[in-house]
């Protein structure tokens, strides 16, 4: 009996396992371990689902602050908490720190301080109004700019329709810029 045209050979394949978990069931020859094979079932062996509720309850914290808006990039977002300008419920956190709904994460970010508390675990990137949805930010509100307390000086007029400055006009405006 020949082999169906475009299968693989049967070691290649993922056989379901009657526990509801998917192994590989591995060449005889092969040195690659399978994920969870009867014989290291029946020796007591254990693997965590994939999608089981626990991974389906945190989310890597770079990935959590790019979905949320805080950062632009995923990359900038690993790189602040590597530098340690991201914290978890007071401790620093690295890239794959996972985050669960009610932490506290403090960011500080070109200059601002941000504390935010994790409502929702998105793992796509969030349109601006369901960004503010998951999360609630307990930020004091920004400090007011200073004002300047006199105008700033507006740069030389010139009347319109005059042209192009000539040599002598761009010389007489360096000398009073102060250039």
């Amino acid at each position: 009996m020949d082999p169906e045209p475009n299968s693989k050979p049967p070691w290649v394949r993922l056989r379901p396992d009657p526990g509801g978990f998917i192994y590989f069931s591995g060449h005889p020859f092969s040195s690659r371990r399978c994920v969870m094979c009867p014989y290291q079932r029946a020796n007591g062996a254990t693997v965590t689902n994939p999608a089981s509720s626990d991974s389906a309850a945190s989310v890597r914290a770079d990935v959590w602050l790019w979905a949320v808006r805080v950062f632009r990039t995923r990359s900038k977002a690993a790189a602040a908490c590597s530098s340690g300008k991201v914290s978890v419920n007071g401790a620093t956190a690295k890239p794959a720190k996972l985050l669960r709904v009610g932490d506290h994460v403090h960011v500080r970010n070109r200059g601002h301080e941000r504390t935010l508390e994790v409502v929702e675990l998105p793992t796509k990137r969030l349109g601006a109004p369901l960004a503010r949805e998951a999360m609630v930010d307990h930020s004091p509100p920004p400090e007011p700019r200073p004002r300047a307390s006199r105008p700033a000086a507006s740069p030389a007029q010139r009347e319109p329709g005059s042209g192009r400055p000539t040599k002598r006009d761009r010389r007489d405006i360096d000398r009073f810029r102060g250039r």
